[in-house]
Order: structure tokens, then sequence, then C-alpha cells
């Protein structure tokens, strides 16, 4: 697929020797009588749309990411979160979040979200729940009472506002200390696991305190959610880049495992540095160049098409995007998500923590609201037509959060703007391939 911008959020595109024109926010394509990508670019600047959308808000959606614990019984060296190997995550203090202050941050979110839902008017409302780490099951009893208290929660503001509302949670857990009971629990709630596995071909792979191979331990965890019946159960798979070449042999130790079969998706990611690593610091691993950028595309979708998965539900992601004309905010932290860690600081989102300079706010604060203020405001100037490259990207509103991420932005370009190219190259081509899947679904259905 070839493009050519031909103005802020308008393009030119060519797609199976067709040509179409498209404004990007709200999303909209228009096809073209012509046979060169030339052509089609001349007649789309003399198009007359609709002026370029402006209401960046997501109406009805608020979110909050609990990290449990800066704690972990693994010590997996292509963690994001690895701060040294004898610290603790992120660098932080050893802590676990306790209920009430889990609970305050739940009050001060559902009252932020409810004023947004009345404000927007919507029919219809959404809520996400993160129960993060450090390994989270290392405090499970809070993470399994925090969602039971915004369970109860949401319901009442259904109640007093007359607000369908859906709620979503995720566990993102290495596995291993996943028992039976906890995989009844998180069956029957239907809360969304992702559990992070590990071959024998990563050179980095997980290790335990003890330095002995964890992959078998999460292995037995993540058959523990399928046996409980749990429907959504997701892989996550960090790829360091000199691991690229050996993908196929991972998907084949998993197939071999019996571990592919009854699970939602595979989230196969290229390992990123760590958000408080020492400098220098894995730059073997985390070194993607344009090869291995272009290797890791070609096996998301060739996996994507082998498996019948929506790899990292980026297909589902899309669709629902395109649905609504696009997003013009690729991220809703700092907005209507936040994160909340064991002491009850809050910053835009998990990358962030412990980030000083993105600090909010204490949910123990009376003002919360007012010291977040900062924060949300320069988040609020970050959209997709001021990143680099997004801004001459047709998929500029369509686009996933783990790609044109603003806090990865931070970590690895020192502002908020500026994309690491890496991540741009290794997901384009999917990205590409499943806008074309849509398009001519489209097409075809028209007639």
């Amino acid at each position: 697929m070839e493009t050519r911008k031909i103005g802020e959020g308008r393009f030119a595109f060519e797609s199976r020797g067709c040509y179409f024109a498209a404004q990007t926010f709200p999303f909209e394509i228009l096809e073209l009588d012509v046979e060169t990508l030339d052509s089609a670019a001349e007649e789309a600047s003399h198009i007359e749309w609709e002026p370029l959308g402006q209401d960046y808000a997501y109406d009805g959606f608020g979110a909050l990411e609990l990290i449990l614990t800066t704690g972990c019984n693994l010590r997996c060296r292509h963690c994001y979160a690895l701060y040294e190997q004898d610290r603790n995550l992120f660098g932080l203090p050893a802590r676990q979040l306790d209920l009430s202050t889990a609970k305050r941050a739940i009050d001060f979110t559902i009252g932020e979200f409810a004023a947004e839902i009345v404000s927007s008017g919507v029919e219809g409302a959404s809520f996400e729940l993160f129960l993060f780490g450090g390994e989270p099951l290392l405090n499970w009893g809070v993470g399994r009472e925090s969602f039971l208290y915004l369970e109860s929660r949401l319901r009442q503001l259904e109640q007093e506002t007359g607000v369908r509302i859906t709620c979503g949670t995720q566990v993102v857990t290495n596995g291993t200390l996943i028992t039976p009971e906890i995989a009844a629990f998180i069956a029957e709630k239907q809360l969304e696991a992702t559990v992070s596995l590990d071959s024998p071909f990563n050179p980095m792979r997980f290790f335990a305190l003890d330095q002995s191979s964890a992959t078998l331990a999460a292995v037995s965890g993540l058959k523990l959610l399928l046996a409980a019946g749990a429907k959504k159960v997701n892989i996550n798979m960090v790829v360091p880049a000199n691991c690229v070449d050996r993908i196929d042999d991972i998907f084949g130790y998993f197939a071999s495992l019996g571990v592919l079969e009854g699970i939602t998706t595979v989230t196969m990611s290229p390992q990123a540095p760590p958000i408080r690593a020492p400098e220098g610091l894995y730059t073997d691993t985390t070194a993607y160049d344009e090869a291995k950028c272009a290797t890791f595309a070609a096996k998301l979708i060739e996996y994507a098409v082998k498996l019948g998965l929506d790899m990292k539900f980026y297909r589902r992601k899309m669709r629902s995007l395109l649905s609504q004309g696009g997003v013009a905010y690729r991220c809703p932290g700092a907005l209507w998500k936040w994160c909340v860690d064991p002491g009850g600081d809050a910053y835009p989102c998990y990358q962030l923590l412990g980030v000083e300079r993105f600090k909010m706010g204490n949910v123990a604060d009376r003002n919360l609201a007012e010291s977040m203020a900062a924060v949300r405001r320069e988040f609020a100037e970050r959209t997709v037509f001021k990143a680099n490259p997004c801004s001459d990207c047709l998929l500029q509103t369509l686009c996933m959060p783990f790609v044109d991420c603003p806090a990865r932005c931070y970590i690895e370009r020192g502002n908020l703007y500026d994309v690491p190219s890496h991540y741009c190259l290794a997901h384009r081509p999917y990205l590409e391939f499943l806008f074309e899947e849509f398009l001519w679904e489209q097409i075809g259905a028209s007639g």
C-alpha cells in the first residue's frame, strides 16, 4: 500500500491497483477513478471535505491501572519494569497496595468517570481495570477485593445515572503463582488474563530468584486457567532483537506444550528498554534494525493467518476505531486513565511509574483533581497530528497505543512526540494488512 499526504489529516493512497482519498478524523474514504498515485493526489487535493474534526474526547470511557505490588518472584532480564537485578521493579521501594488505598483510587476514578458520562450524555459507557505488578498474584487478595469493590461501585453508578456500563478487567501475570482457586475466580468473573510465556531460545528468558527456569511453571498456570473455563486467556511473548530469527522455533515450542489451543490471542512484542534501567543496559537485545523489524512484522502477519488469531487484538481494535471515525489521542493516559502505585501516587500510566516529572498527586490528597491538572494539560496537547512520524501517516487515527505510545516516546526519546522508529517499522505492515482487509471487505459488501 502506497500513500501520499496532501494536507493535515488528508491522504491519497493505492491499494491492490485502485486509488483512494482519505480524511483521517473522522475517518472517511472515497474511491477515485484514476490510474496513478500522482493523479489520485491531485484529485484528492480538490475534494471539499468537511473540516477536520476537533472533538478529541473519549466519551463514556474510563480506566484505572492498579500496581498491586512492586515485588516479583522472577527476575526476567527482558522485563520493562526491571531496574537492577537486586532491586524491586521500577526502582521503587518494596511495597504492596493495601485495600484502603485501592478503594480511594477507585472512588476518585469513579467520581471522575461519573462526571464524564453525565456531561457527555452517553447512553452506554465502558470502564477498564488493569491489575498489574510486579507480579500481581503476590497480592492477589487485594486485587480480588479491588475488582469486587469496583464491580459494586459501577452497578451503583448505573442505577444513579441510568447509563449502561460495561466493565473489563485484565490481570497481567507471569503465571507461576496461579492456583486452581485463582483460576476459578478469573473464569467465574470473566476476567481477562494475560500470561507471559518464554522459551528456551531466549537467552534472557524467565528466571526465578534462585535462577531456575520458570517457563514450565508459567505453562502450568496457563493450563489451570484453561481447565477452569476461562474464556479470555492471552499469551504475552516478548521478543528480544537477537531472537527475531527464532520466532518460528518459539511458536513451535509453545505448540509442543499444548498452550496454543484455547487461547484468545498472542501479544507478540519487540523487547522494550526498561523504564528506569541504568544507561546502556540491554542495548544488544533492544536494538531492532530495519531488517529485524521487517522480519518481526512478517511474522505477525504469518501467525495471525496461520493460527487464525487476532494477534494483539489489533483487528478488533482497528475495526472499533474505524466504526467511531478514528481517535486523535493515541492513548487516554492522564485524561481518562491513570495508574496508582502501592503508595497511592498517581501517574498517567504504568509505563511512567516512578518518573517524578509525571507524578500527578496522591489518592490521599483532597485536591487530587487540581494537582493532576498540569500533567493532564500536557497530555491534552499531544494529538496524533503533532506526533512524529504519525502526522505523515494515513493510519494516524487508527494506530495502536503500543506503536505510538507517548510514554515510550518519553522513555526512549526524551519527549512525548517522537515515536521510536522500530515500533512503527515492526507493526505498520501488519496494520496496513488489517486496514486493507477491512477496506476490501467493505468494497465487496457494497458490490
